[in-house]
């Protein structure tokens, strides 16, 4: 899901480009979607951290599984896109 927030909220932001007056409901989505990204954003920093708690409580020094699988970029799509409100 957090994969494909970047182009929702671009999808969103295009709309604007083609918008005929209709921008309140232009602003409620866009509010909508950047609510949900941020959402997404803070979750799955929480469940990373969590992730990240139990495999150093687990005491064995290598590392079986990978805590952070979202790649960094997206993450950073996220977080920018919510970051430049088209207006």
């Amino acid at each position: 899901m957090l994969e494909k927030t970047p182009a929702r909220l671009e999808k969103v932001r295009k709309m604007y480009t083609h918008a005929n007056g209709n921008l309140e409901a232009l602003d409620r989505l866009w509010k909508r979607e950047s609510d949900q990204a941020g959402a997404l954003v803070e979750a799955y920093w929480e469940l990373r951290d969590i992730g990240r708690r139990i495999q150093a409580a687990s005491g064995r020094g290598e590392k079986r599984r990978n805590t952070d699988p979202v790649a960094r970029g997206i993450l950073q799509r996220v977080i920018t896109g919510r970051t430049n409100s088209p207006r």
